[in-house]
């Protein structure tokens, strides 16, 4: 587990991904222990319906979490969010145009997080598998440094239609 007392650029493994080597456990405990109860809902490699979703299984992170709908329809899915955890940095991008909530990925205004996050959210719907980062980025011109889990329900248990995303800041979003 992350020890957020350090300084967040000293932590190991920034800009790195499940695919390119970062241990799950090297992430934030929270993050951690939502993995394990998302990888306890598979069965036989399934992904878990949308209907496990249940927030007081995992309520240690569900301020951590947003829920994002995979809209079909289109050449490309949309990516609608449903419901936006009182911590992510993600409710700040939102606040600013109420009428837009719940919205989409694709109507964020500053077009480097919206091409990140739907980068990240087509990845995951092709992959249908979990992952996680560490990310140190800068976004709005202010550095970030998280940690984030993906982690793709499908009602039929191989499409994904939610994506749930755990993400645990090492500094405080204002």
């Amino acid at each position: 587990m992350a020890d957020k007392k350090n300084n967040p650029a000293d932590l190991p493994h920034l800009n790195t991904d499940s695919r390119g080597g970062l241990p799950l456990d090297a992430l934030d405990g929270r993050l951690v222990r939502l993995h394990g109860w998302w990888a306890g809902l598979r069965a036989e490699g399934r992904l878990p319906p949308r209907k496990a979703i249940d927030p007081l299984a995992f309520r240690f992170a569900v301020g951590h979490v947003t829920l994002v709908d995979v809209v079909r329809g289109g050449p490309e899915p949309r990516f609608g969010i449903r419901l936006v955890g009182q911590d992510s940095d993600l409710r700040l991008r939102l606040r600013a145009a109420e009428d837009r909530k719940p919205g989409f990925v694709d109507e964020i205004d500053e077009p480097e997080t919206r091409a990140l996050i739907t980068g990240t959210y087509a990845r995951v719907v092709a992959e249908a598998d979990a992952s996680w980062a560490r990310r140190d980025v800068v976004i709005d011109m202010r550095r970030r440094i998280y940690d984030v889990v993906w982690l793709p329900f499908g009602d039929d248990g191989t499409l994904v239609d939610v994506i749930m995303t755990g993400i645990v800041y090492y500094q405080p979003v204002r």
